[in-house]
C-alpha cells in the first residue's frame, strides 16, 4: 500500500490570472517568440522587489533523464488508478482540471524502484518534505501559471512524466536578465530551482500534462 496524505498546495496555480504581468507571453506562442530581453526585465522589475533572480543552482536535466520509460509510466498509472477509484487523497482544491496527490519517499521508491528514487534524492541534494504527483488537463480557457516566485518552497525539483505530444503548451518559461528561457519537457527530464527563480507556465490548450515534484517546503 503506497502512502498518500492530504496536504496544503504550494505549487503554482493554473488559472486566468487576468491582472498578472507578462500574461500575453504565456497566452501566445507568437508573443513569447517575439518577446525581447526588455520584456523579461520589465517582468522582473515588477515581480522581484529584491532585484534580478539568482540563477545559481538552477539545473536543467534534459540531457540526463532521471526516470526511464517504465518508471515514469508507473507513476502516471498509479495516479490514474487513484483517480479512477476516486481516492479522497487526490486534492482538487483548484478544481478537477488540476489534481495533486502527495506520496511519501517510500511510496515513490515503490513506484520507480529504490535506486531511481535514491538517484532523485541525490540530485536534489536537500531535505525533502513533500513529494507531489500532479495531473493537469487542458480547459477551454487555456489557463496559465502566472510569473511568480515560490515563496512557500525553498527548493523544487520537477520531473516530467509524459510525452510532449500528449499536450500542447504547458511549458515552463523563466524570466532572466538575459531574456526568457523556455524549456522542453521530455518525460523523465527534470529541473531544479530555488525560491529566488522567477517563472511562469504557458497555457495548456490540449491534452493532459503529468509531473512529479520534490520540494523543501518552508
Amino acid at each position: 500500500m503506497i502512502d498518500t496524505t492530504l496536504f496544503q498546495v504550494t505549487i503554482g496555480v493554473f488559472a486566468q490570472h487576468s491582472c498578472s504581468c507578462g500574461l500575453e507571453m504565456l497566452k501566445s506562442k507568437t508573443a513569447l517568440q517575439q518577446a525581447s530581453t526588455a520584456d523579461s526585465k520589465r517582468i522582473i522589475d515588477i515581480v522581484c522587489s529584491a532585484g534580478p533572480p539568482d540563477m545559481r543552482g538552477f539545473i536543467i536535466g534534459d540531457s540526463m533523464l532521471v526516470l526511464n520509460a517504465s518508471a515514469w509510466a508507473a507513476v502516471v498509472d498509479f495516479f490514474d488508478i487513484m483517480k479512477a477509484q476516486q481516492n479522497t487523497h487526490i486534492d482538487t482544491s483548484h478544481e478537477n482540471h488540476d489534481e495533486h496527490l502527495e506520496i511519501s519517499l517510500l511510496g515513490l521508491e515503490q513506484l520507480v524502484g529504490r535506486q531511481r528514487g535514491q538517484d532523485m534524492v541525490c540530485l536534489y541534494y536537500s531535505a525533502i518534505n513533500r513529494i507531489t504527483i500532479r495531473r493537469v488537463q487542458a480547459t477551454e480557457e487555456s489557463l496559465v501559471i502566472a510569473f511568480h516566485i515560490n515563496h512557500a518552497s525553498y527548493k523544487t525539483m520537477q520531473v516530467a512524466l509524459n510525452l510532449e505530444c500528449d499536450y500542447d503548451g504547458g511549458r515552463s518559461v523563466y524570466a532572466t536578465s538575459e531574456g526568457f528561457l523556455q524549456l522542453t519537457r521530455p518525460p523523465g527530464s527534470y529541473t531544479i530551482h530555488h525560491c529566488h527563480m522567477l517563472y511562469g507556465v504557458t497555457s495548456l490548450s490540449r491534452g493532459v500534462r503529468y509531473s512529479i515534484f520534490l520540494q523543501t517546503v518552508l
